[in-house]
This record gives C-alpha cells, structure tokens and sequence, in this order.
C-alpha cells in the first residue's frame, strides 16, 4: 500500500477525519443544483448518510422545508426506522399536494430519535430548473 511516515513498521491506520463524531455522519446530498422539471437529468434528489451508535432501530426521516419553515415535502426509502449503518432516501421534488416545488432553497432536515433525545441535522438543498 502507500506508505506514510505517521504509520512506522507494519502498523495498519485507517483514516477517519471526514466521518465526524455525531450520530449521523458522512452526509451528502445531491446533484446540486437539483432540478425536478421532467428532463431525466438531476430530477431527483439523493440523502445519503450514515448513523453511528444505533443498536437497536429507531424512528427516523427526512424532511424538506421551505424556508418559511413550512413542510413541502418527505424523503422517500425503504426504511423509515434506522439502524446503524448507510441510509439513503431521495425525494422527486414534488410538495405534499403532488406540485412540483418552485426554484429556490429548501432545508433538508434529517431526525433520529435517540434514547435521550432527538438529533437533527440540517442541510441546504438547491432547486433550480
């Protein structure tokens, strides 16, 4: 493999520095800008994270809100209890009604309910068309 003078003789590293120490790390969200106009390019929106520290499911969604703090849509997977490991959800980009959204920014809120309380993250979401 490649060497690296951090890592002397035979020890084996592996590098975690792009992870983070929360419960739900390594987020990434795309294409961005996303754009749901029928084309068959970017028309849907990708969630992908992983949770960490989770031994037994627990509830857990994606959401994405205008940024009135309105509710306009929810993520799509095939789990909507998490367990520790890779989640991914995706969203077409249509409101609760079935309309597609309006160019703009959103927030994308990702929630897991923990023993103690619940964790939520959010990210910035682009549409565009």
């Amino acid at each position: 493999g490649e060497a690296n003078l951090a890592y002397p003789g035979n020890a084996l590293g592996v590098r975690t520095d792009n992870v983070g120490t929360g419960l739900i790390v390594a987020v990434e969200i795309g294409p961005s800008p996303f754009t749901p106009n029928g084309d068959g390019i970017n028309d849907e929106l990708s969630v992908g994270f992983v949770l960490l520290k989770m031994l037994e499911e627990r509830p857990l969604e994606v959401a994405f809100y205008d940024l009135g703090g309105r509710l306009v849509g929810q993520g799509q997977s095939e789990a909507t209890r998490g367990k520790a490991g890779d989640q991914t959800f995706t969203w077409d980009g249509r409101d609760l009604g079935g309309q597609v959204v309006p160019p703009g920014i959103y927030l994308c809120r990702i929630k897991v309910e923990a023993d103690d309380q619940d964790i939520k993250l959010t990210r910035l979401v682009n549409v565009a068309y």
